[in-house]
């Protein structure tokens, strides 16, 4: 398995056939695709919500152990 996320274009929403607001929350469904063919739906699933500003980063910090003189290296939540 090589991801276990998915990104949909913020324009693909606000506009037809879903015709989103800003502040909607999105649910939505899941299938694998393979060679042997793709698996039944998942449950619904709710875990993103249309925000017009992105929350702020949250226990920024800095990881010297990852960083060095060529890039930096900063992890939040």
């Amino acid at each position: 398995m090589t991801n276990r996320f998915c990104t949909v274009p913020i324009t693909d929403v606000l506009t037809a056939p879903y015709n989103l607001a800003w502040g909607s929350s999105i649910y939505a469904k899941v299938t694998a695709t393979n060679a042997y063919g793709t698996s039944a739906a998942s449950d619904v699933g709710n875990g993103a919500v249309i925000l017009t500003n992105p929350d702020p980063p949250v226990g920024v910090g800095f990881n010297a152990a990852l960083s060095s003189a060529s890039f930096i290296t900063v992890t939040w939540q």
